[in-house]
């Protein structure tokens, strides 16, 4: 990150991040690791472990855990777009590309109805964390004044 003329930060190469690549990322989140390793060629065995595609193994020491894989192996670590990007030899807008296609996974950018849903949801939960604050605050007063009473 940058800080550029107007104080604002920005990714290095200038460009803001585009809506197409957010929804593409955000996407991917959901995809199930171990569904997408195998549909790329991994197999793994009944522990839930594979052999690491990346060195060459006797004994399987590749395993994922949530949206992320790991090698005991040879240590390497990432998610799926590093994993396409390390199968394939791929940059990160060629890997992007390929997990869109493979997954059918759409670029469109959120709609505004999402948009406004989204908002809504935010504020719904900025109310109720100060609604929760107030009442404590509400709580604290009325031990304050129990104690200054006695």
């Amino acid at each position: 990150m940058t800080s550029n003329a107007n104080g604002r930060f920005t990714r290095r190469g200038g460009k803001p991040p585009r809506l197409d690549d957010i929804a593409i990322k955000s996407a991917i989140r959901e995809i199930d690791m171990r569904g997408a390793l195998e549909f790329y060629g991994v197999k793994f065995n009944q522990q839930g472990a594979a052999l690491c595609p990346f060195h060459k193994e006797k004994t399987a020491s590749f395993r994922t855990k949530g949206k992320f894989w790991h090698c005991f192996g040879c240590g390497t670590t990432g998610d799926l777009i590093k994993f396409v990007q390390m199968r394939f030899n791929m940059t990160y807008p060629q890997a992007l590309e390929t997990i869109q296609k493979d997954f059918g996974i759409s670029g469109a950018a959120p709609t505004i109805a999402d948009q406004e849903r989204m908002d809504r949801i935010r504020l719904e939960q900025y109310y109720s964390a100060r609604r929760y604050a107030e009442m404590l605050n509400h709580r604290d007063l009325c031990i304050d004044i129990y104690l200054y009473a006695s």
